[in-house]
């Protein structure tokens, strides 16, 4: 019996390791999404491996977007005290440029300078619904990360 014994298991050990490589290799190719909702039902947008996540929400009738920053979980606000930020638009073809700001929020003693909410006005945001975006560079904490494109309003964060 030890004699059959001991290639079969040569043989489980060598099909558990190519298992675990398949594995990997599909995990590094696709890396895993969670399925989380938007908080104000806007965008998501995920900064690096995840580390933290904007929420733009489009408000048609002010012709105002609007983004929420986070952290990870998309469950806490993570403030800033950037003085702002710009996004780049192609609108049918056409570059425009959103000039964000901080918005205070008294509520949850937020001021401009140390806040977790940007908005900015356009009067095109009243009609354009869908747009090609691209952040050149946005901070958050010591992290900054450069080029961040998307379309809106799908993002780039799995559904």
């Amino acid at each position: 019996m030890g004699k059959f014994l001991t290639p079969l298991l040569v043989v489980l050990f060598g099909l558990t390791l190519a298992a675990c490589g398949q594995r990997h290799a599909t995990d590094a190719a696709n890396p895993p999404t969670r399925n989380v909702a938007a908080p104000h039902g806007g965008t998501l947008v995920t900064l690096g491996r995840e580390e933290f996540h904007l929420e733009f929400v489009r408000d048609v009738a002010a012709g105002r977007l609007t983004v929420y920053l986070y952290d990870s979980s998309l469950s806490i606000p993570v403030r800033s005290r950037a003085p702002g930020f710009e996004l780049l638009a192609t609108v049918g073809g056409e570059s425009r440029s959103l000039t964000f700001v901080p918005v205070a929020n008294a509520a949850r003693h937020e001021t401009v300078g140390d806040t977790a909410c940007f908005a900015a006005e356009a009067e095109w945001l009243k009609s354009e619904s869908r747009f090609d975006a691209v952040l050149p560079s946005i901070k958050l904490l010591n992290a900054t990360f450069l080029r961040v494109s998307f379309p809106f309003p799908a993002g780039n964060k799995a559904p």
